[in-house]
């Protein structure tokens, strides 16, 4: 079964643009740093800048996080990727225990 496409970053940049600000400023007014929505466009690593992203298109064009990123969101509005560690990383306990072993 295809993966839903969801909106463009393209899209999601016009659209905000067309509110009258900018991503920087988008992203300084909910998220406190200068990229952060950017890399949630971009990177899908910032819960922050997709916040922002979402409150942006949902008072302007009542759009829902699902319509934006079906991938990211389930229809309820609920995140559906997780902050969790891959399974090929390690944790700092791993990293702790080779030191004791080497030493």
């Amino acid at each position: 079964m295809p993966q839903p496409k969801g909106m463009h970053p393209e899209e999601i940049k016009a659209k905000i643009r067309m509110t009258g600000i900018t991503l920087e400023e988008l992203s300084l007014q909910y998220c406190k740093g200068a990229s952060n929505v950017r890399q949630a466009l971009f990177f899908r690593h910032c819960p922050s800048g997709e916040r922002a992203i979402i409150q942006c298109l949902k008072q302007h064009y009542d759009i829902e996080p699902h319509a934006i990123w079906p991938n990211r969101y389930d229809e309820k509005g609920n995140r559906t990727i997780g902050h969790s560690r891959s399974n090929n990383t390690k944790s700092n306990a791993d990293g702790h225990r080779q030191k004791d072993a080497a030493a």
